[in-house]
């Protein structure tokens, strides 16, 4: 049985009813046992179970049947319907050791029997068993485990080998280095500034990072800096750095590859001329949107970094306005050459305040304007 704490239910699969083996499927909400009347593994008992956090779902492993049959097959359960994952890896078993590790996102699996007692150790990645070559307790069955998260480790303790064992054992959880965020798309016009970053956690040894572009190596120089940091800088971008981005991360024991971001250099031009300090008349005009192309220009009360939420057009692009007093003041569509413009007044209160335009066909937005 295990717990799903993003559905807040208790999730408990088959087991044996005298020698009778159940495939039944139950869901405790915390007043009530309810039955989920769907197909799944063979009816079983002495399987092992554990949540997936990282993917959402609980991961199911081995067992045996009424008639003296032994599992070596993997489900896994994501609220509504079995999934067989895997019919190899470990050998058909029942009563192993099994967790999940919810902080790199994989499962350990030790021990079991069939006839035989074992004293291997797998790990399950998410879509496959690995053999893990690991050195450890004596074979066993029955064993209690789990992740202590606070020290990054599995926990064994005891079982059955012929006599109660009454020993504990810990296996180090997995250090080296994963990818907690990726590198996001960016955009800067001509000349502008723009940079890539990501963010790792943990690591084996020394840390290193080499970014690329377009699948090639890039070094310093230019207007080009910390092409091997986490932190990739152009003081100037130009149409020439437009590109594919990606980090190749290393540390002792592996190398990853960051997914893929794109510089997307030039764009929109946005020319404010108004009458301040004292308001009046107000001329909005743009150059390089996309021809007849919608554009929309917005106002905020201090430049920033604001992101595009879901379900607005364009959700995910960063602006260089900040949140407060955020709007869109003017929506337009640009002439055949890109370019249009838009006669208004402005009161006094809009002076110094920030304008920037986002072309709704392509999501490049302007640079950022403030009024004088």
């Amino acid at each position: 049985m295990v717990y799903d704490p993003e559905r807040q239910r208790s999730f408990l699969f088959g087991g044996y009813q005298g020698s009778t083996a159940l495939g039944d499927s139950w869901e405790w909400d915390g007043q009530n046992w309810v039955q989920r009347p769907v197909s799944g593994p063979q009816a079983r008992g002495g399987h092992a179970m554990t949540y997936d956090s990282h993917r959402g779902q609980a991961l199911l492993f081995g067992g045996s049947g009424a008639s003296g049959s032994f599992f070596g097959d993997t489900w896994t359960w994501d609220g509504q319907v079995w999934n067989l994952a895997a019919n190899s890896g470990p050998s058909a078993r029942e009563l192993v050791g099994l967790a999940f590790d919810s902080v790199q996102g994989y499962a350990v699996l030790f021990g079991g029997k069939y006839g035989p007692y074992y004293d291997d150790s797998w790990k399950w990645d998410g879509s496959q068993w690995l053999s893990m070559n690991a050195t450890g307790p004596p074979a066993r069955f029955a064993g209690d485990m789990v992740f202590d998260q606070a020290r990054s480790e599995f926990v064994l303790y005891g079982g059955w080998n012929g006599n109660n064992l009454g020993d504990t054992w810990k296996l180090g959880g997995d250090t080296s280095v994963i990818i907690q965020q990726h590198p996001q798309d960016a955009w800067a016009p001509s000349g502008g500034a723009a940079s890539f970053s990501v963010v790792t956690q943990l690591g084996v040894g020394t840390v290193q990072y080499q970014w690329r572009r377009n699948g090639q190596p890039l070094s310093d120089g230019g207007t080009l800096s910390g092409s091997q940091t986490s932190i990739l800088q152009f003081s100037q971008a130009y149409p020439g750095d437009a590109g594919t981005y990606d980090v190749e991360i290393t540390d002792a024991c592996q190398t990853l590859i960051s997914e893929t971001a794109e510089l997307r250099v030039g764009g929109p031009i946005l020319q404010l001329t108004t009458s301040c300090p004292n308001g009046g008349p107000a001329s909005l005009s743009w150059t390089g949107a996309t021809p007849h192309g919608a554009i929309a220009v917005l106002f905020a009360l201090q430049a920033g970094n604001f992101t595009v939420p879901g379900g607005y057009a364009c959700a995910g692009t960063q602006l260089g306005l900040g949140a407060p007093g955020l709007q869109v003041v003017h929506q337009a569509s640009s002439d055949a050459q890109g370019e249009g413009t838009a006669q208004g007044s402005a009161g006094p209160n809009l002076c110094g305040r920030f304008f920037q335009l986002i072309d709704l066909q392509t999501c490049a937005v302007s640079n950022v304007v403030q009024a004088p």
